[in-house]
């Protein structure tokens, strides 16, 4: 009997290894064959052993919730509808080819289940992009299941806007020094446990809003509201306490719907409001209020006169 027991336990050993081995192989590699949309075969090359890279074919299919994929630099790949995928690469420019670009439109949602990766941008290349377009009823969405760090830019050009979040409200969402943030139209939710050490830009009729569980305190980055009916929302479900980084309302609001501190620089113009909501406290110990529109005139009366 203990000759057996003994066997049963080799063979379900033996089955579970080779369940997580099968698992392991089952990733396919993917990378963009040309600009296209997620969904159509035709857009990928996947890796095969024995031929090396070659064209999707229908039974290929497309990036799955088990694979790798890369974005090449020149190419734009659109997400319309609903997708997964474990690892996804938006390479930098290369050469004379531009950036790497994930466009999500309105109603579009991908999810990456473990990791996005975004090369830095050295001086000479183009940080691959993230880009939110459409006009629907429905943001589109990127979320992640891990901590997501954004390395690139992320840009909003679509009335219906986008939504960046992490499904664990403790992960993680940080936006690298090198990233840039630009919303001209819609707005842009992002949530997580939020990092922002690269430059936000709000250039139009739009909302920012910053809310999950916090705001983290190390955040380094630029915010700059910069269009009188741009809107910049902090509503954490934490407490702010910012300890650097800069917020510059030359035009537009800030709304605070959290209890915030920040000993970085605030430099209010004088067509800039900031809102705070009741029973809530707003502290700038840096608070500077300038005369934008005067500041931007004198710097064309310079360049003006350099010329």
């Amino acid at each position: 009997m203990k000759k057996w027991n003994s066997m049963f336990r080799l063979c379900v050993v033996a089955l579970v290894v080779a369940g997580f081995a099968a698992a392991a192989s089952a990733e396919t590699r993917y990378r963009s064959r040309q600009s296209g949309d997620w969904a159509d075969p035709g857009t990928w090359q996947v890796f095969d052993a024995e031929h090396g890279w070659r064209a999707s074919t229908k039974d290929d299919g497309v990036p799955g919730p088990s694979d790798w994929t890369e974005i090449q630099p020149g190419h734009s790949v659109l997400v319309s509808g609903r997708t997964q995928i474990e690892t996804l690469v938006i390479n930098r420019s290369s050469g004379d080819l531009g950036p790497g670009m994930l466009e999500i439109v309105s109603g579009g949602w991908i999810t990456i289940r473990r990791q996005l990766k975004m090369p830095q941008r050295p001086r000479e290349s183009q940080a691959g992009r993230i880009v939110f377009s459409g006009a629907g009823a429905q943001p589109g969405v990127l979320e992640s299941r891990a901590p997501l760090a954004i390395g690139g830019d992320v840009i909003v050009s679509g009335a219906a806007g986008g939504e960046i979040r992490t499904r664990n409200p403790a992960h993680l969402l940080s936006f690298g020094r090198f990233s840039n943030v630009q919303v001209t139209e819609g707005p842009l939710t992002v949530s997580g446990s939020v990092s922002m050490d690269g430059t936000v830009e709000l250039d139009g009729p739009t909302e920012l809003r910053v809310q999950g569980r916090n705001l983290r305190d190390g955040s380094s980055g630029t915010w700059y509201v910069k269009n009188s009916r741009a809107r910049l929302t902090i509503a954490t479900d934490e407490p702010v306490a910012l300890r650097a980084g800069t917020i510059r309302l030359a035009r537009g609001t800030l709304d605070v719907a959290v209890d915030m501190k920040t000993d970085g620089s605030v430099i209010r113009g004088s067509e800039a409001r900031i809102n705070v909501d009741p029973g809530r406290t707003f502290e700038a110990p840096q608070l500077i209020d300038v005369d934008e529109s005067r500041s931007t005139n004198l710097q064309a009366i310079k360049r003006e006169r350099q010329q």
